[in-house]
């Protein structure tokens, strides 16, 4: 895996991967940026997000429990200055005719498995999971 950053003006780069995906991360105008996309901060809230999604859809197909929708938001408290989180909140609203305690035990698998979850769980940031059942 290689991730690559190519600054292109002012406070704007656009990463890339080996597999031919590219993202711009920009600050936003307040900060004397274009806000021509999230900023790298705000990117990896984005990715925990896109994990637990990726990941708990994994766990459902492979439980063979059908999903209908999900939908994941990660909500990030941070210190004063904005540079650090304190605590996540995330909340996963699924659709699905599987009971609840399935689900949950989806999520429970999901948590221990998501691989950008894990960094965030390293880096001692506390995460509050909730579980929606639509």
């Amino acid at each position: 895996m290689k991730a690559t950053a190519i600054w292109q003006k002012n406070f704007q780069s656009v990463l890339t991967n080996n597999r031919g995906h590219q993202v711009i991360v920009d600050l936003p105008k307040a900060k004397n940026g274009d806000d021509s996309g999230p900023t790298a901060f705000e990117l990896s809230l984005m990715s925990l997000a896109g994990c637990f999604s990726t990941i708990f859809a994994l766990v459902a197909s492979k439980s063979r429990v059908e999903i209908e929708a999900l939908k994941v938001d990660c909500d990030g408290q941070t210190t004063d200055d904005g540079m650090q989180f304190t605590s996540i909140t995330t909340t996963v609203e699924v659709s699905s005719p599987a009971d609840e305690a399935t689900l949950r035990k989806i999520l429970e698998k999901t948590k221990e498995i998501c691989p950008v979850g894990t960094i965030f769980n390293r880096a001692q940031i506390p995460n509050t999971t909730i579980l929606v059942k639509k």
